[in-house]
């Protein structure tokens, strides 16, 4: 098939007209109508909806440019590293983050990106639910956790340690738990999400201990965990790489320095999770390569 009337879709899917792709290209407008039929014919499909006044796309128009925008922005990074043409990369890639990870690291992350690569553009989603990469059409996920076995491939960016803190206040008012068993006497803070729960797990040379904690407070979202537990509210089992600044200026203070602990499992990690290595984008492997340098 020729990918240059794909080509010259996606421009009079741009233009919404026939006319000012012809004229953009220099050729008659019934050569586009004619093109554009030809790809229709061969798809057995309407791409189009024509009036004397508009052209707009039909939903397989829309599905169509959805599909292949981005394989012919591959293709013609392709073409060029086979001529071997310095190509920058571009094209948009579409990434999704937790809320916690987007706000203290890609925010300030993704403006050194952009000046690095100007031609790449970015949807970034950020929720605290897991996305499906395929159905969702998403380039690269931060994930953490311990990643199970899947087809996608996963680069570890740093691992995931916890720690156990409160505010200076309210271990003043409350005092610190003695041993790990005594946390349960304590206001503890948890996260209100599923594969969080009220178990705390601790580890000391081999030896792991379970706790159950009786939570105080439940809330969606680490960021206002660690706000709640900044204001006082009760020990929170939180990331420790998301409460560097507190730490350091003492707004939290951990106990059980000499413990390993996890909400979940431990050995857990923050990954960049992605569909494949074969074929992977020029953009993709830019972004990829910029993150693990960052950590």
């Amino acid at each position: 098939m020729n990918t240059e009337l794909f080509q010259l879709f996606t421009e009079v899917y741009r233009n919404q007209s026939f006319a000012e792709v012809a004229k953009s290209r220099n050729v008659s407008p019934s050569s586009v109508t004619r093109a554009i039929a030809l790809l229709e014919e061969d798809l057995g499909v309407r791409l189009f909806h024509r009036t004397t006044r508009r052209v707009t796309p039909t939903e397989e128009g829309q599905g169509l440019h959805m599909r292949i925008t981005d394989w012919l922005q591959d293709l013609d990074s392709i073409r060029g590293e086979l001529k071997g043409v310095n190509v920058k990369p571009s094209g948009t890639i579409r990434i999704t983050s937790n809320v916690s990870f987007n706000h203290l690291f890609m925010i300030d992350l993704i403006p050194n990106f952009c000046d690095l690569y100007p031609e790449i553009d970015l949807e970034i989603r950020v929720t605290d639910a897991i996305v499906d990469l395929v159905a969702e059409r998403i380039d690269v996920a931060i994930r953490f956790g311990r990643l199970k076995d899947s087809d996608f491939v996963a680069t570890k960016l740093f691992d995931q340690q916890y720690v156990v803190a409160a505010s200076p206040e309210y271990i003043e008012a409350h005092g610190k738990p003695k041993t790990v068993q005594d946390l349960n006497r304590f206001d503890c803070l948890t996260l209100l999400v599923s594969q969080f729960h009220s178990v705390w797990k601790f580890r000391k040379r081999g030896k792991v201990e379970q706790i159950k904690v009786q939570p105080k407070i439940k809330v969606t979202g680490a960021l206002s965990l660690i706000e709640l537990a900044k204001r006082g509210c009760g020990y929170a089992l939180l990331p420790k790489s998301l409460i560097g600044p507190e730490l350091k200026a003492k707004e939290l203070i951990s106990v059980f320095t000499s413990y390993e602990a996890t909400p979940t499992e431990f050995d857990s990690a923050a990954w960049l999770v992605y569909p494949s290595k074969e074929m992977l984008p020029s953009r993709t492997r830019a972004f990829v390569d910029f993150m693990k340098a960052q950590f």
